[in-house]
Order: structure tokens, then sequence, then C-alpha cells
């Protein structure tokens, strides 16, 4: 809910603080999708306490970081991590 008075917010700055809001309303939103993968997330807070999330990470090992790991859902965050190395690698070339 804090989403809509930042937007709303936004729109009388500046051009450039504009788009810096948008960079960072649009990394929130990303960094929530993801999270509802296999994280627990209130979309609908504050009218409902109600979680939402795709996939259960169920434990089958002894450490649940190695559990994560293991899991089909952590290919997501590596692709993430090769994507962002690989615009990291991309951009320092063209500089």
């Amino acid at each position: 809910m804090v989403a809509v008075p930042v937007s709303c917010i936004a729109i009388f700055l500046k051009a450039r603080l504009r788009r810096v809001v948008a960079w960072f309303m649009a990394a929130w939103m990303l960094h929530l999708c993801l999270d509802t993968i296999v994280g627990d997330i209130m979309w609908q807070w504050p009218f409902s306490d109600r979680l939402f999330h795709l996939a259960t990470v169920t434990p089958t090992d002894h450490h649940y970081v190695v559990t994560f790991m293991l899991h089909w859902s952590f290919l997501i965050e590596i692709a993430i991590w090769i994507l962002a190395i690989t615009l990291f690698l991309k951009r320092k070339s063209n500089v």
C-alpha cells in the first residue's frame, strides 16, 4: 500500500527524480514477485493477513540453505545472477 502514495508524490517531482522513483518501484515490485515464488507475501495487506506463495520448499536436507539450493526455484536465482553479470560486463566493455 506504500507504493500508491509514493507513486502519486513522484508525479510532482522533477523528471530525473521521477525516473529514480520509477526504477525503485519497479525493483521493489520485482522483489515482491520473486519472493512470492517460494516465500510468503501478504499481497492484500492491510485488508487481509493471507499469505501467498506459488511453491513450497519442503525440508529434505539437514540444513534449510541446502534444501533451497536443491529446489527448482534456485535456478531462477542463478538466471538472475547470470543476467546481472552479463549486463554488467557488457556495460563495462562499452565504457
